[in-house]
Formats: structure tokens, sequence, C-alpha cells
């Protein structure tokens, strides 16, 4: 670390060779990509080089695994008092009560460079391109539909939308919880996300021409992946939040706009007892080093958000939202990219969400994520009651293959427009794409995975339904595979005999959020 920041002085061509010739020394990855995240990621590195930061803080963020971990600053987001009357437990809805359908697409990582025979597998990090060179009669050709090591092509795509179209002419609403682009992160440009991005939002608009979509930002979307400096630093992405801006105006209201150009964050009301509320989480991710880091620099330095807590002053917004929907008795839906319970998300931010979870328990009904590529689900719990979960977070599966999944897409069924509806979910089900049987026959194999009630025998989805399966799960050695195997899309290239208890204790982990709730 130390030799990198004596090369800042000497100029950065110095550290772009360096990171580099490093990468390629130590085969950290081939040639190509080496080069590429030298001259994409070099510009952004240079700033915290030359900051005051202690190389040990540096390290525990590139190389969390490699450094031991640091204490974070703490900070944290003022709440107003808990209301006089009592928090009641959401009742379950009347079975004949009136539903709406919710199309839950996430991580879609279109490729449009994919390119069927391709060699499927190779050095880089994402194959079945056809800079990788067509695959011989011996190798492994890249399937019509995808494969394990790549990211879906367009028919994919296409097949995708239409069948989640076709299957569900009923749709209310869609939640698109981000990651667009492919995970060719060395070579990825700020045009070409746009790029990959508008075509996208072009075909969602040609399969629901008249269902509206809510969605949020996910850590792909940026040039370079990843990076969302805080409104107010010299480091800008206004280029991708104009355009988001731009983009969602087909379906959201022009008082979204302020807040969308200001940090990729709004909120719109669905129904007028229902409002939904989409966060950029990316400001929470531990990846995301002009956040990460700008907790440890000097508030002078210049492309430092003054105030290094809570960036964008999102959370504080947050509240604020949450306190006039807790007056006019509204009901929200969170929707995001990262799950705040993850492992990704700074331990700050997440203690911070959190509180207002438990803050807001009455108010906030469902929490929708992505990013994981798992179908998964994780608990919240109330601050002053840690056996008492009071809310659950949804990880969608990815619409992308990658790595050593199906393609698939989420339908959540959920209480509808009546008096006194919880608007919460009552039941959902995953769809996806057989991609061993769809590329041998040529021919697109969609088919329902399961729906949650009746595969997981649960009376509702409330917190505590979702609790006792957790319970079940840490006893019960089959349902534990169970829900291991449709956590990754019942891939065949996964098998749940091979998750060890070190594996078992890091899913049931994530479900708990044990990062803050100890079990």
């Amino acid at each position: 670390m130390e030799i990198l920041r004596y090369r800042v002085k000497t100029g950065k061509e110095n550290v772009h060779s360096l990171i580099e010739s490093t990468c390629t020394l130590f085969n950290i990855q081939s040639n190509s990509v080496c080069s590429g995240i030298a001259n994409l990621f070099g510009p952004e590195i240079l700033p915290i080089l030359n900051s005051t930061v202690s190389s040990f803080v540096i390290c525990s963020f590139l190389l969390s695994q490699e450094c031991t971990k640091i204490e974070l600053p703490n900070w944290s987001v003022p709440l107003p008092p808990h209301p006089e009357t009592r928090i009641e437990d959401l009742q379950p809805p009347p079975s004949n009560g009136p539903k709406y359908k919710i199309l839950h697409l996430t991580d879609t990582h279109f490729d449009t460079a994919y390119a069927e025979g391709a060699k499927a597998d190779c050095t880089e990090p994402l194959c079945c391109r056809l800079e990788h060179g067509l695959a011989t009669e011996t190798e492994k050709k890249a399937g019509k539909f995808g494969d394990w090591n790549c990211d879906i092509p367009e028919i994919t795509l296409d097949s995708m939308l239409k069948h989640a179209a076709t299957k569900n002419p009923d749709l209310n609403f869609i939640y698109w919880t981000g990651d667009i682009p492919a995970h060719d992160i060395w070579k990825q440009t700020k045009e070409a996300n746009l790029d990959v991005m508008r075509k996208v939002v072009k075909k969602i608009k040609e399969h629901f021409p008249k269902v509206t979509v809510y969605a949020s930002v996910g850590n792909h979307e940026a040039a370079p992946t990843d990076f969302f400096p805080p409104p107010g630093s010299s480091k800008s992405v206004s280029w991708l939040y104009d355009e988001l801006d731009t983009q969602w105006r087909n379906w959201l209201p022009s008082d979204t706009s302020a807040t969308i150009k200001y940090g990729g964050f709004y909120t719109t009301l669905i129904n007028p007892k229902l409002r939904v509320i989409s966060l950029n989480t990316n400001y929470c991710y531990f990846r995301n080093w002009h956040v990460s880091i700008n907790i440890y620099i000097n508030p002078l330095t210049e492309w430092l958000l003054l105030n290094s807590t809570d960036p964008g002053d999102q959370l504080k917004w947050l509240v604020g939202v949450l306190t006039i929907a807790e007056t006019k008795n509204e009901k929200v839906h969170i929707i995001g990219h990262i799950a705040p319970g993850q492992v990704d998300c700074i331990p700050t931010w997440r203690d911070n969400y959190y509180k207002i979870v438990s803050r807001f328990q009455n108010t906030i009904v469902n929490h929708f994520f992505g990013h994981s590529h798992r179908d998964e689900y994780e608990l919240y719990f109330d601050e002053e009651n840690v056996n008492k979960p009071i809310g659950v977070g949804y990880l969608a599966p990815s619409m992308t293959t990658y790595t050593n999944l199906n393609p698939g897409y989420r339908v959540y069924h959920i209480d509808g427009d009546r008096v006194n509806s919880t608007w919460a979910v009552i039941d959902y089900e995953n769809w996806i794409l057989d991609l061993q049987r769809s590329n041998k026959n040529k021919s697109a194999k969609w088919g329902k995975s399961y729906s949650a009630k009746d595969e997981y025998k649960m009376k509702s989805l409330s917190p505590k339904d979702w609790y006792d399966l957790y319970e079940k799960m840490k006893k019960d050695e089959n349902l534990f595979n169970l829900y291991y195997r449709h956590s990754h899309k019942d891939s065949p290239q996964i098998n749940p005999s091979q998750c060890d208890n070190k594996c078992k204790q890091n899913v049931l982990c994530r479900i708990k959020s044990c990062l803050k709730y100890k079990d």
C-alpha cells in the first residue's frame, strides 16, 4: 500500500502501471482484465491514496478477509418518539379479500455481447463472448439461452419478459431492483451502461405497456461499478441519476425528480393508502469506497461530503417520509438493491436502518431487494425485544444465470385494496427457466419452481411465520436442504449435501441478520 502511495507522488501513470503489473504478476486476472481494471478504477483510487487515511484502513476495505477488521465510527439518525397508541400485530387478511399482484425483477445483467457457440469456460470473470473465441468440439459452448459462468443473452431476456407478461396479464405493478449491465466491469463505460439500460427499459415498456414500474438503482449501473459518491462531493454520478430520472419518468410522477437527481432515491404513492420508498442502498455498500473510505478522511478533503455520516442524508429523509406516512395511516413498501442485513452493507448504516424499521414497524409492511442473485429472505426485530420479529426483507432471484443459477423471476400476491388492508405479502411464487433443458431443446422451458406457503407449509407469510421457518431449518436438515436448493433456483450445479456446517451457519445467519442480532 505504501508503494502505491509513493507511486501517486510520481504520477497517475505510475499508479496505473503498478496496479496492472501487480494484477498480472500474481495472475489475479488475465492481462486484458488487469489493464481494464487499472484504467477504470485507477483514477477513483487516486484520491484515496492521496488522503490521510492510513494504509491499514484502506487494506481493511480493499482486502477485508486478509486484514484485521477495524472499528467504524458510529453515528445515528434521530428518530421521533414512539406513537402513544400501542402497536398492534398485523392481522392476516381474509382469504376471499381483494389481492394485488406484483412482479419482482432484479439483477438483469443483460450481456449485449453474448454469443451462442462462444467459449463458455474462459480465463476471464465473464465468458460466452466472441472475444474469447468460438468453442471447439472438445470445449464447452455457450448455449442458446445462457450458461453458468455468463450473463443472459437477449433471447433469454425477451423470453422472460414475454413469459411473465403472458402468465400475469393482471399485474398491478412491477418492482425492479437494479443491476442491469453485465459483469464485464473491467471494460464498462458510461455510454455503454446507459445504452443497455435504455434497451432494457424499452423492452419492459413493450411487454408491460400499461403496468407501472417502481425501480431502484443497483451498484452495476455506475461506471466504474460500485462508485456512488455522496451528493456534494466533486466526484459525481449526476450523469446516471439524470438518466434514471429520464427513464423512470415513464412511470413516476414529476415530484420524484428532485431526489432522484440528487441521490438516486424517491417516494410516491401507489395507492392512497400504499406508499413505495425506493432507496439507493449503494450508500451502504462497503465496496462503494466513496462512502466507506470517506468515513475516515479529513472533512476538509475536497471531494468529501462535509457530513460523512448518512450519505446524502438519505436515512434522515427516510425518517421524514415515514413520519408523514405514519400520521396519514399509510402503509409502506421499501425497495432497494442491497439488503441491509447482508454482509455487504456497512454496519453503521445497517444498524440505523434496523432502528428505523423497528420504530416504524407499524407503517413499513415489507422490504424488497436483490443483489445476492439468490432466493433468500432476512428478518428484522424489535429493538426493545430482539426476540420479536417485526419485518421481512425479500431477496428475489436474479434474472441472470451468473453464476451457476437458472434465470428466474418472482410474483407476489399481496393484501389488496380494502378497508384496513395490511398491504402485506400473502404468498409468492418463483418461476425459473430450466437452462439445461432449454439449451438442449433450443426452446425456452419455463416452469413454476414453488409457492412459499405451500412449499414451506406456512400459515401466513408474517414475520413470525418466517421466523418459525428459520427455527425449524436449524433442526430439520431436509427442510434446510429444500430452502438451500430453492435459494439457488433449483440449479443442477448446486448440491445441498455439499453445504457443510459452516455453510449452513452462513445461510441461517443471513436470514437472522445475525450481524446485528446474535443467535
